[in-house]
């Protein structure tokens, strides 16, 4: 069955290189492993649309691209694009060897959501040695990562076993939950605003936010800031969900005591 890309990238024949730009990181986002756990559909979209961008956001494969799409017997194939996922992990994985090779050997690393966010270079510890480990913007938490040839020791050296590495985040001061590539956390505001609607500002991650607050916005009630959530390694951002709580002051003024008086009277006419 033929396989359009451009279909699958959701954009028409004639759009142009920022248009399918836009698009392909819409769906990644929409369709990110981290996002739809244990989905395998889900993951093999995510998997069909980065191949679709690998040549149509190329100048000079999509234009190759463009042309084989011409001809009588057209039947796309992605493994002749040089984007098959397959026979690069064989590549890479399915090596045979002579010798005894090494196990490898896990590790849990604890990191901060900024280190996450940002990338850092962490020292870990196995047995005597001392292993630098690069953590890499957008790492996610629970993910893995193996470090080559860092694990128990072969026949000879090319025979290590591997050191395989889990992010583990730390608790964070405000940012309350990571749940796939989406931060969530609270905000508390005053009744007035909550009541008459405005603007608060929200610091995440070296970053200030401003967040419009509607009229009546009640406790409890989210809001969603597009684009501000956890990094991916892909350079894509998850969402922002911000959960409100309305402060109810314990002490009150003679005229706020006035004014809360005449508001509860107008509604209890």
């Amino acid at each position: 069955m033929n396989k359009d890309l451009y279909s699958i990238l959701e954009v028409s024949e004639s759009a142009t290189a920022d248009e399918i730009k836009k698009s392909y990181r819409n769906l990644a986002i929409k369709y990110h492993p981290d996002r739809n756990q244990g989905s395998k559909e889900a993951e093999e979209k995510f998997k069909e649309v980065a191949s679709a961008y690998e040549i149509l956001g190329d100048q000079k494969k999509r234009e190759q691209y463009d042309y084989s799409r011409k001809g009588p017997s057209y039947d796309f194939d992605f493994k002749s694009w040089d984007v098959d996922f397959s026979s690069w992990f064989d590549k890479k994985y399915g090596q045979q060897f002579t010798g005894q090779k090494g196990s490898d050997i896990r590790s849990e690393l604890r990191v901060t959501v900024e280190e996450a966010f940002f990338g850092a270079v962490k020292d870990l510890y196995v047995g005597m040695e001392r292993v630098s480990f690069n953590v890499v913007p957008g790492s996610a938490d629970g993910s893995t990562h193996r470090v080559t040839g860092k694990g128990q020791r072969g026949s000879s050296p090319e025979l290590n076993g591997d050191l395989i590495v889990k992010i583990v985040y730390l608790r964070h001061a405000y940012i309350e939950e990571v749940r796939g590539i989406d931060f969530y956390m609270s905000k508390v505001i005053d009744i007035a605003t909550a009541t008459i609607g405005g603007y608060v500002q929200l610091d995440i991650l070296k970053e200030t936010l401003k967040i419009k607050i509607k009229p009546g916005t009640q406790p409890g009630s989210s809001l969603r800031v597009q684009g501000k959530g956890m990094m991916t390694k892909w350079g894509l951002r998850g969402d922002l969900y911000v959960k409100i709580k309305v402060e109810i002051p314990t002490e009150l003024s003679i005229i706020e005591q006035e004014f809360f008086e005449k508001m509860q009277a107008g509604l209890t006419k």
